[in-house]
């Protein structure tokens, strides 16, 4: 395997794999830290709350905001390290659900964030990649059952995770991807949360207050 930093693609040799996909592309180059804090595997801790506005889907519109401050707070740097790019080729955002699709497109507008920025379920990066790949699973700690479609089965976890060629961020309360839950998501939480410099951070009273006055 050749396209992603190796600790991404460990996650999925180990879920879906045993071990047998050789690593070859070693550790993805990384922005100084004094230009910003980019871990191959990161997450940010966002203590948002899922809704459910129509039958069979979830938004958390915390979490949205907090995913398109994050990209407003950090176009400049982004593009400034992928030298040649603009922000719409460097991330992506990925979710479960399209109300959460609905809901991140609806703050990305409000920050005047580019429109051309992929924002979708597993299937919009289907046989793509970004270098950078947010992940917004929407459902939070007050879900009623924690083996939902995509945490259920290894399938869409694996595609998620995989298309991010240097760096993949969870934003999310972490309530999901507990290490001791025996789900793709308790496996991923396990390598996000071995390291205390793998949290990234956001403004998440700016995130709520946003999230609050387009309530």
């Amino acid at each position: 395997h050749r396209r992603c930093d190796d600790a991404i693609i460990e996650y999925c040799n180990d879920l879906c794999y045993q071990g047998t996909l050789i690593p070859k592309r070693g550790k993805a180059p990384r922005p100084d830290l004094h230009v910003m804090h980019l871990p191959a595997l990161g997450y940010a801790r966002v203590p948002g709350r899922e809704e459910r506005p129509t039958s069979g889907s979830v938004c958390n519109s915390i979490e949205a905001s907090a995913v398109a401050r994050w990209i407003a707070d950090n176009r400049a740097a982004l593009e400034s390290f992928y030298v040649g790019q603009v922000i719409e080729d460097i991330v992506a955002v990925i979710t479960p659900y399209r109300a959460q699709k609905s809901s991140i497109a609806r703050e990305l507008a409000a920050l005047d964030l580019p429109a051309a920025i992929t924002v979708g379920t597993v299937h919009a990066l289907q046989g793509a990649e970004r270098p950078v790949v947010l992940f917004s699973p929407a459902n939070s700690h007050h879900a009623e059952n924690k083996y939902l479609f995509w945490n259920g089965q290894p399938n869409l976890l694996n595609v998620v995770v995989s298309r991010a060629k240097d760096s993949f961020l969870v934003f999310s309360d972490m309530s999901m991807f507990a290490p001791s839950m025996a789900t793709p998501a308790g496996m991923l939480g396990k390598l996000l949360l071995k390291a205390d410099d793998n949290e990234i951070s956001v403004d998440v009273t700016a995130a709520l207050q946003a999230a609050l006055g387009r309530a």
